[in-house]
């Protein structure tokens, strides 16, 4: 019983449901609420290979210390994460980046869609 747990468990944590990869490789889960959204970090550390259309993430490594970082992302293009304080959010037709105060975080290749959260106006957002 105990060696059929670890397998699921360490099947689901390989495939494990990534939303987002930023500059750093780093995979965020994403989730909405009536507010925007909320990207938290899964640890996981991924490679690019491949060029151009073929480019594809893999994962490469885990890290335990940037595991569960979160960031929330607001329908008035205001952003928020504990370690980084306030700042905003912005996107354009290459990515979306969050801007804090001391750290930009950038999503490149990656669209961010919010038009499904009530009074959302992504025009509002753009870099």
């Amino acid at each position: 019983m105990k060696i059929t747990m670890c397998f699921l468990f360490c099947v689901t944590f390989q495939y494990a449901y990534v939303g987002a990869i930023d500059n750093e490789y780093l995979g965020f889960q994403v989730k909405t609420n009536k507010h925007g959204l909320v990207f938290k970090s899964t640890g996981m550390l991924f490679r690019l290979t491949g060029y151009g259309a073929s480019t594809e993430y893999k994962v490469d490594s885990f890290s335990k210390s940037k595991q569960g970082l979160v960031l929330y992302l607001g329908k008035e293009c205001d952003a928020y994460s504990k370690l980084y304080g306030e700042g905003h959010w912005a996107w354009a037709n290459g990515g979306f980046v969050v801007e804090f105060k001391t750290k930009s975080i950038r999503f490149g290749r990656q669209e961010i869609d919010m038009s499904h959260i009530p009074n959302m106006n992504m025009s509002n957002c753009q870099m």
